[in-house]
């Protein structure tokens, strides 16, 4: 099988992440931060060593780290803990339904939304549109995008950051599919609030994912949900103090090991050299699809990471995947959970269904992508 959905899930996962999710389950089975055996002390330890791993990944302090079962609910954990009724909050146009959907539902109770200017290629649009828009009226929160899982575009979070600090406007960054690639620096950026999953870019299991809060974020975070912490036990409310004030009841220590383990394995190898590899391969693969009959690569022209997104002429984006799945080669066709994205696109009709989505990984080789686009070509032909 040749794999490209690591948007999805990153497959396969380094040796190391299966080693220590084996160590995992064989060692930290006690309930960490619940007890004082020499059992929950060692998995208390384990925990706090993802956390500093993770804190050195994103640049923020271990404590700030706080464990979530997926992307969509550190998302969902950030947009409902940080934005009241009354607030206006910016969005950008290739945010994903786990940010979009919480929005929807906060705008019935009061909050209202302001949608960005976008464009696929040109990073001035959403700038200028940001700027324009909070020297208009009051913003209170812009939920941002890194990286597009549906283009690959990175969004310019430095240049909005900066607008960000002007206008006191908190940024929440949803970094699902930059992490592991791209260098993330929480505090270089400006960025307050970063959600990520823990099972595609840093190479852990699926059902893991985590907030990072900035070291100078000021403000307390709501909870989503209560319970037990651990600590403060007599109070009736979630104590102050992260990561406890959003890790209600009992963590996840295989999961949270394995992101461990991820984490450390990025670290080594470096996001640059990895976010490297995948760029070299997209742009072999752009290039080459676009010689083929009938393809339309929709992101030919985007700086992307590690993303193809195309179709071919006369076949459903649906149709094309189950081909292709025939083939050995698996990808994912239709709308990508980002239907604004493709709006802007304009891969949102019944004809194509979405598009054809390839990503691919650090473990991906030009061999596959030349078996791919041999796939593609007889497909095409037929």
């Amino acid at each position: 099988m040749i794999y490209m959905d690591n948007s999805a899930t990153s497959h396969p996962k380094p040796y190391e992440v299966r080693r220590a999710v084996k160590r995992a389950y064989n060692k930290f089975y006690a309930n960490p931060g619940r007890g004082s055996s020499k059992d929950a002390i060692r998995a208390s330890a384990e925990v706090y060593s993802a956390r500093e791993a993770l804190g050195a990944l994103v640049n923020t302090s271990a404590e700030n780290i706080v464990f979530t079962y997926n992307a969509t609910y550190a998302l969902n954990m950030a947009l409902y803990g940080v934005i009241k009724e009354g607030m206006t909050v910016a969005v950008d146009r290739f945010s994903h339904n786990s940010a979009l959907r919480p929005l929807y539902a906060l705008s019935k109770r009061g909050v209202k939304l302001r949608f960005l200017d976008s464009s696929i290629i040109r990073d001035s649009v959403i700038i200028d549109s940001f700027e324009s828009l909070v020297r208009k009226e009051k913003i209170d929160v812009l939920v941002l995008n890194h990286t597009s899982n549906v283009t690959g575009k990175m969004s310019p979070v430095k240049r909005l950051s900066d607008i960000c600090r002007e206008f006191d406007v908190t940024l929440i960054l949803d970094a699902s599919q930059s992490i592991g690639s791209s260098e993330i620096d929480m505090k270089k950026l400006g960025v307050d609030i970063l959600a990520s999953s823990g099972h595609k870019g840093l190479y852990g299991v699926t059902g893991t994912g985590f907030l990072a809060v900035s070291d100078s974020y000021p403000s307390v975070i709501d909870p989503l949900i209560s319970g037990g912490s651990g600590i403060f036990s007599l109070s009736h409310e979630m104590p102050n103090l992260l990561p406890e004030r959003l890790e209600a009841g009992t963590l996840g220590m295989i999961g949270i090991s394995s992101m461990r383990a991820g984490a450390e394995f990025v670290l080594r190898v470096g996001a640059g050299a990895i976010g490297a590899w995948e760029r070299e391969l997209q742009r072999k693969l752009v290039s080459e699809l676009l010689n083929v009959k009938g393809v339309t690569v929709y992101n030919k022209d985007v700086n992307a990471n590690s993303i193809v997104l195309f179709n071919v002429e006369g076949m459903s984006s649906s149709a094309l995947a189950d081909k292709l799945d025939k083939m050995g080669i698996s990808g994912r066709a239709g709308y990508h959970c980002a239907p604004l994205a493709h709006e802007l696109i304009g891969t949102n009709n019944p004809e194509n269904d979405g598009a054809m989505r390839l990503s691919i990984g650090i473990f991906n080789t030009e061999r596959e992508c030349d078996k791919l686009v041999s796939a593609v070509n007889k497909i095409s032909k037929f």
